[in-house]
């Protein structure tokens, strides 16, 4: 079982396909993440969470593998990149709570980048934010913004069906050997983020 830290605010993705144009929405909701592939979860309360517990790192497992594609149509698995303690961010740029964390992500990432991964998969094809995310918007939005953290793309998405993700943004945080230590549903602060790095950073030194 792997703890969470405190929520944010999330965006519930919607399945235009089982709906017509008429009858698509985005629910603004704090929900959890559930799919029969998922990782297991448990939402932990806001105030018990923030307290690391060694427990937490000793129930923690492998994260579940995917491929996804950097800019240039490479593909790239999420094992391929294991041996530095890594934030694995999904989120989509139609999605406003995860635009509302971006900036914090990035400045983090300036600052802390040589040592800790970022891995930002871009979830190609789900409808949120009241619009259908494709490539083209994200490259646009990260390009706009001058965010300079690694972009990977889901374009099969088959890192949200590995993770059951349905709440925007989702983020995971491994260790370097590749295993789930925490996560956070929702928009998180700078704050929150430090947190959850220093429960995955704590071994890098020894």
């Amino acid at each position: 079982m792997v703890e969470g830290l405190p929520e944010g605010e999330t965006v519930q993705s919607s399945q235009p396909e089982e709906a017509s144009s008429d009858e698509k929405k985005t629910s603004q909701s704090e929900t959890t993440a559930e799919a029969g592939n998922s990782p297991e979860t448990e939402e932990a309360p806001a105030e018990s969470s923030s307290s690391a517990s060694e427990s937490e790192t000793e129930s923690s497992y492998l994260a579940p593998d995917f491929t996804v594609y950097d800019a240039d149509g490479g593909e790239v698995t999420l094992s391929s990149l294991f041996g530095k303690p890594t934030v694995l961010n999904f989120w989509a740029s139609t999605c406003p709570p995860c635009r509302s964390e971006m900036p914090e992500f990035h400045e983090v990432y300036e600052e802390i980048g040589n040592e800790v991964q970022f891995v930002m998969v871009d979830c190609v094809g789900v409808y949120v934010g009241g619009s259908m995310e494709t490539q083209e918007k994200g490259q646009a939005y990260i390009e706009e913004q001058g965010f300079t953290f690694p972009v990977y793309f889901d374009r099969d998405m088959d890192a949200v069906n590995t993770y059951g993700i349905t709440s925007f943004p989702t983020t995971y945080f491994l260790d370097k050997d590749g295993n789930l230590v925490t996560y956070a549903l929702g928009a998180i602060d700078r704050d929150t983020l430090e947190l959850g790095i220093s429960m995955i950073t704590e071994d890098t030194d020894a």
